[in-house]
């Protein structure tokens, strides 16, 4: 597609580990377009948060992780720029919304004062300045009463609000990438439906590209443009949502779509699983982008 926010190609992850350095990703390329939203789907353990992680580069770098292959984010490789240069980056070009909104907020400071730090740390902007755009990042992302919730504390706060303040922050500075890791899974199920309501709203309203990580495959068939199907590190499948979903090519995007209990019929017995075990599936080499 015209005008990719990010490029990922050929990125490997390894660890060191007291065993010797482990290959947690391998060989993952994917692209996601202006306005886009790019589902990332696999079971726990897939590789889809480190993959994230990676892209905006919070693993560990005292050399205990290395990458191989490019992530270019607007044609800059955040992987061959100083750390100097990607913090800048972070907050302000790529932003990323975490599955817990209590552990991803301090509980010590206002809300007000935390979405506020992200502006006067990207924006050449006055207290006073900062404070009207947070008020406004609040009401674009639907907090009730924005300016009475600035003096506001996290634990003040319902699940659901406090989402909206990880998301607020996140947009405060307007990125071009938003990374949304399993941004609903501590919700209950409404909360969840408007949570994952307000992320498309300022996708289209912001222009922002938007990498949705879950495991709920019926969510990202839902909500997706494109999706890419991931196990034991690797990219297995990706395509659009009607040639993952309704012509799946691998035997593990068939497996997992297949442990999705039926909705207009009797649940069988026994579900489908999927194998643990990656020699089982015989067909997981790098598949081509579906169509």
């Amino acid at each position: 597609m015209a005008n990719n926010v990010l490029e990922v190609k050929g990125l490997s992850s390894w660890f060191a580990t007291e065993n010797g350095d482990v290959k947690v990703i391998d060989d993952v390329s994917f692209s996601i377009a202006e306005g886009e939203i790019f589902g990332l789907v696999g079971e726990s353990g897939s590789g889809k948060s480190v993959t994230s992680r990676s892209i905006i580069r919070l693993l560990p770098e005292d050399g205990s992780t290395a990458y191989e292959g490019s992530i270019l984010v607007e044609g800059t490789d955040v992987l061959r720029i100083s750390e100097s240069r990607m913090r800048a980056m972070r907050g302000n070009e790529i932003a990323m919304v975490f599955q817990d909104p209590m552990s991803a907020l301090n509980p010590v400071y206002t809300i007000g004062d935390q979405i506020m730090e992200s502006i006067l740390t990207h924006r050449r902007v006055g207290k006073a300045q900062a404070r009207k755009l947070t008020i406004e990042t609040l009401d674009a992302v639907g907090y009730p009463s924005p300016e009475q919730a600035l003096s506001k504390y996290p634990h003040q706060l319902s699940g659901g609000m406090r989402q909206r303040v990880v998301i607020a922050i996140a947009v405060a500075c307007r990125p071009k990438l938003l990374i949304a890791d399993e941004p609903t899974t501590a919700l209950d199920v409404t909360t969840q439906k408007q949570i994952v309501d307000l992320i498309l709203d300022l996708s289209q309203r912001f222009g922002m590209a938007v990498l949705f990580i879950s495991h709920d495959l019926n969510l990202v068939a839902d909500i997706s443009n494109r999706v890419a199907v991931m196990y034991h590190g690797r990219i297995v499948e990706q395509g659009t949502v009607e040639s993952i979903f309704d012509h799946p090519q691998r035997a593990y995007t068939k497996g997992l779509i297949s442990c999705i209990p039926p909705l207009h019929r009797a649940v069988p017995e026994e579900l489908a699983t999927v194998p643990a075990n990656l020699d089982e599936f015989g067909d997981l080499g790098p598949a081509k982008e579906g169509r």
